[in-house]
């Protein structure tokens, strides 16, 4: 169970960026897409130095110009048949407000599918699909097993009417009489030898009278140890949109790659390395607790989950990756345990002392830059520096037995963007103005998919 489980942290890894590259070296290890100015491994070619003579306002001017692009990729009305379908469906299995939703439960997990599909068609929405991914790795086997069949839904709820091996099909149809049909379709085999056994392989699929609006296809990909795994997830939206993902893990290193294209347009293009030491040994990722209910000296309940934070900062050494937008390209490299270790020294990082030594630690032990891929120039160097803020706290008299709350001063860290020409503004700040066209753009696509899903 222990090597599953790791298996699924890996799949929401894979899932962060939005998708993925397939590119593999001879000796078997993923290395990035390259796509956009990239080499297809690591971070790419060092970018050209900035020009000091375009000031941080005129690269505003070319940022608003990427950001449109991407804009322009998507078309609400795309996933039109897609978010009505799922609408319908969510009506017709709607919980009465004194129901109790069984979990889990066949018309739990098709209500929770259709909201998370639906906003998979609107984006496609990250948290979404990664909602969809550990809902269809954690099912255990027979579970699905006993799942299987042929679906309708009859008065709000889905009831079976025929068998079907390794298939959970559901019909229905909308007030205006259109057909739709999920179908999650999964391998007989799985990871045995644990205690629990789910698919190696699976895919979701949704038809809007008689054509495909999207899929949903993943692989588990663990190896017979469970320590080397290459979980994969692709997803393919009606209008040409694709986004993928792949993570290869063993315990010396952790790739990710990722993308997400429209007809063949790349829109986005990621990749991430960690080399690590024993990360995937799923004795240092999982926790076990065992509940003694009644004080009786016997354990009756445990409790098993994915919490990597506690023992990350053991096995992680260094990182290295980027993100490419269109035409924009953030490369990011570092020596991710002296940070770490360096950060955990630090007595209290709240104060104007701490919080620089903080940024010391991450600007001494890692770099990361913005370039633009048309010519591989440098936009800016992101860098990290320490920021005051104004907080409250509540003090208490007892002497007075009143409190009142007073204004203290705390500090803490902020990325900020170093230009060429000599200049630096954190970036938080660099983007309160001058997009107000590129952020109306973006909002007005934002609304016209929330028109969609709230059915106007």
């Amino acid at each position: 169970m222990k090597k599953i489980l790791l298996c699924l942290a890996l799949f929401c890894l894979a899932t962060g960026p939005i998708s993925c590259g397939d590119s593999n070296t001879d000796d078997g290890t993923e290395q990035g897409g390259g796509g956009n100015g990239g080499d297809g491994g690591g971070t790419g070619p060092e970018p050209e130095p900035g020009n000091p003579e375009i000031t941080p306002e005129q690269h505003k001017a070319k940022l608003e110009t990427i950001g449109k692009e991407v804009a322009a990729q998507f078309n609400p009305e795309d996933s039109k048949a897609a978010i009505e379908s799922l609408t319908a469906l969510e009506e017709l299995l709607a919980f009465d407000d004194e129901d109790v939703a069984p979990s889990p439960a066949p018309k739990t997990y098709a209500v929770a599918t259709a909201k998370s599909l639906a906003a998979v068609a609107a984006g496609p929405d990250v948290h979404a699909l990664t909602s969809l991914i550990v809902r269809a790795t954690t099912t255990e086997k027979y579970t699905l097993d006993e799942w299987a069949g042929d679906y309708v839904i009859e008065d709000g709820e889905p009831v079976k009417k025929g068998e079907l091996a390794n298939q959970y099909r559901l019909t229905w149809a909308d007030a205006a009489g259109t057909q739709s049909e999920a179908l999650f379709t999964y391998s007989a085999g799985g990871v045995d030898g644990y205690a629990i056994v789910i698919p190696q392989d699976w895919n979701l699929s949704l038809k809007v009278a008689g054509h495909e609006e999207l899929s949903v296809v993943g692989k588990s990909n663990v190896s017979a140890d469970g320590l080397t795994l290459a979980p994969e997830v692709t997803v393919t939206l009606n209008g040409g949109y694709v986004a993928a993902a792949k993570v290869n893990a063993d315990p010396k290193q952790v790739t990710a790659n990722a993308s997400f294209t429209k007809n063949g347009t790349q829109i986005v293009d990621a990749y991430a390395k960690m080399v690590c030491d024993g990360l995937t040994d799923p004795d240092n990722w999982i926790v076990e607790e065992e509940y003694d209910w009644n004080g009786d000296g016997v354990i009756d309940d445990t409790d098993t989950y994915i919490d990597p934070e506690d023992h990350i900062v053991d096995h992680v050494k260094t990182g290295e990756g980027y993100v490419t937008v269109m035409g924009l390209k953030l490369t990011l490299s570092g020596d991710i345990a002296k940070i770490i270790q360096q950060v955990n020294a630090i007595a209290d990082t709240s104060t104007a002392t701490g919080s620089q030594q903080e940024a010391d630690a991450y600007n001494t032990n890692a770099k990361a830059k913005l370039a633009y891929t048309a010519d591989n120039s440098t936009m800016a160097d992101v860098k990290m520096q320490s920021y005051s803020y104004k907080d409250y706290i509540y003090v208490w008299n007892p002497d007075t037995q009143t409190g009142d709350n007073q204004v203290v001063t705390r500090y803490d860290i902020e990325p900020v963007l170093e230009f060429a020409d000599g200049s630096k503004i954190a970036i938080e700040e660099y983007v309160e103005t001058g997009f107000d066209s590129l952020t109306k753009t973006f909002e007005d696509l934002a609304d016209a998919y929330m028109d969609l899903i709230d059915g106007k």
